[in-house]
């Protein structure tokens, strides 16, 4: 399964800073090319699969700051 939901971003820095940008997993609305706005609509099973594999991606990181959304 390709990462396509998820952007790591290296800055070159002098403390190596690294910025990881996560993308939700297709949604049932995302399947029909809808609009989500604020809904809190459910993941279709590739979007499972997709949470999953980002799980799996990041697990080897160790992050000092994480923001998410609503």
């Amino acid at each position: 399964m390709e990462a396509e939901h998820i952007f790591i971003l290296k800055v070159k820095s002098p403390d190596m800073s690294l910025l990881v940008i996560v993308r939700h997993g297709q949604s049932v609305w995302n399947q029909k090319n809808l609009f989500t706005g604020w809904a809190d609509v459910a993941l279709t099973h590739l979007g499972e699969q997709e949470a999953q594999h980002s799980g799996m991606v990041l697990k080897p990181y160790h992050f000092d700051f994480a923001f998410t959304s609503v």
